[in-house]
């Protein structure tokens, strides 16, 4: 932006270094605006007191993350919608809520083994508390047998008990061995899976008919019906955490690494784009593309300088004249015709330089020049050098002879020694 001071000169509002630093400013933005906006997904709240292994609110599985690492277990969190082939020797645990889309968890299978967490309570966020849940009831078994359990195809209904009560959680010899004792603390209502379909096995009962963890006859698939006996709030209890690091490591096979899901509760890391621009192997070339810009950005900055005034739409002056004419010439294509004109223009000059006598005619001055010439040595004679360029046919010719009588005038008024 400019102004006009009070001799009409043009000065700049903005110094040459606030602009750079505009400039600057503008271009980091930018490139942080594209990153935030790459990798959004990835930056949310993950501690949103669902039911997820981030969370740590009641419901969530934190605890249990933290429970496996301390006790050494490898333990990853997936974002991954569609598993790589690597990633299939694993267990997999799936925390699906009400809402879960049983498609999405379909896409999950295919791990050496699952295991899928039942939900149990109905919760609203704690706005005291960001991150947290507060209890509404339980949710309604109907609806958890609905989305999850007839979806599984894991069972004919749940059951709950009545209070809070310590359940003696023993193994049948379906799968491990029978008569063990899994520990357990006080569970609230304790959540139950009532006769299991054909192709399921009950695992770890309560009591007979009622399995607490079931089992896919043909896969390793296994569904747990209480979250409390891996939660967070369970996990408060001794026996609860013994008995979930006894059932985890006996799932995972003792060596397999322990993946728990993100993607069923929405935090689910997508490819684009936009982000793959980010990172290895492409982040070389984005680097260079910034690098490449900006030398661009600085070369513009040395070479243009400031813009240009515009012209006026009708120019004025001699110059203007001068254009014009050249241009008349330059249509007609005359240009050779104006030899004789630059040859007396070359003598007027010169003879003036010279203090030659002013009453001679051209014949005279010509050959006054000529002897002036012949005793400066300034080479050729200026009726010659007339004489060639009053004969020229083109506009080459024409240039050729008005250079050298241009170099002739140099030589004679000692312009150039």
């Amino acid at each position: 932006m400019t102004a006009l001071t009070n001799n009409n000169r043009p000065t700049n509002s903005f110094s040459s270094l606030a602009v750079l630093w505009m400039v600057v400013v503008g271009g980091v933005s930018a490139l942080l605006f594209l990153v935030l906006t790459a990798y959004a997904p990835q930056l949310r709240n993950e501690s949103n007191g669902a039911e997820h292994a981030l969370s740590k609110s009641a419901v969530g599985y934190a605890g249990l993350v933290a429970l496996m690492r301390d006790e050494g277990v490898p333990v990853l969190i997936s974002r991954n919608p569609h598993p790589a082939r690597e990633e299939r020797s694993r267990l997999l645990v799936l925390t699906p809520g009400l809402q879960a889309d049983p498609k999405a968890m379909a896409a999950l299978a295919g791990s050496d083994a699952e295991l899928i967490v039942l939900s149990k309570w109905a919760t609203v966020p704690d706005q005291a508390h960001p991150g947290w849940v507060m209890k509404l009831d339980l949710a309604p078994s109907e609806l958890i047998d609905k989305q999850l359990l007839h979806a599984l195809d894991g069972g004919d209904h749940i059951e709950r008990r009545g209070g809070a009560s310590r359940p003696d959680l023993r193994t049948t010899g379906a799968y491990l061995q029978p008569g063990a004792r899994l520990p357990a603390g006080e569970i609230d209502r304790l959540q139950t899976i009532a006769g299991p379909d054909q192709g399921w096995l009950g695992i770890v009962e309560s009591e007979p008919g009622h399995a607490v963890l079931i089992k896919k006859a043909d896969r390793q698939v296994f569904i747990l019906s209480d979250p409390d006996l891996l939660n967070n709030q369970g996990l408060a209890q001794l026996d609860n955490a013994r008995g979930a690091s006894l059932l985890i490591n006996v799932l995972r096979g003792g060596t397999q690494p322990v993946f728990f899901d993100l993607t069923l509760a929405g935090f689910t890391r997508s490819r684009s784009l936009l982000g793959l621009a980010f990172e290895p192997p492409f982040l070389a070339a984005t680097l260079c593309a910034i690098a490449a810009a900006g030398l661009m950005g600085l070369h513009a900055v040395a070479r243009f300088g400031a813009p240009l005034r515009p012209a006026p739409t009708f120019a004025l002056g001699k110059r203007a004249l001068a254009d014009n004419s050249a241009a008349l010439i330059r249509l007609v294509r005359r240009e050779h015709r104006m030899g004789a004109g630059y040859a007396a223009l070359t003598r007027a000059l010169t003879a003036k330089a010279v203090g030659a006598p002013r009453d001679l005619n051209d014949d005279q001055m010509d050959a006054l020049l000529d002897r002036l010439g012949q005793a400066k040595h300034a080479g050729a004679a200026f009726s010659d050098l007339e004489r060639e360029a009053r004969e020229a046919r083109d506009v080459a010719g024409l240039m050729t002879a008005a250079r050298k009588l241009h170099q002739w005038r140099l030589e004679m008024t000692h312009e150039r020694r």
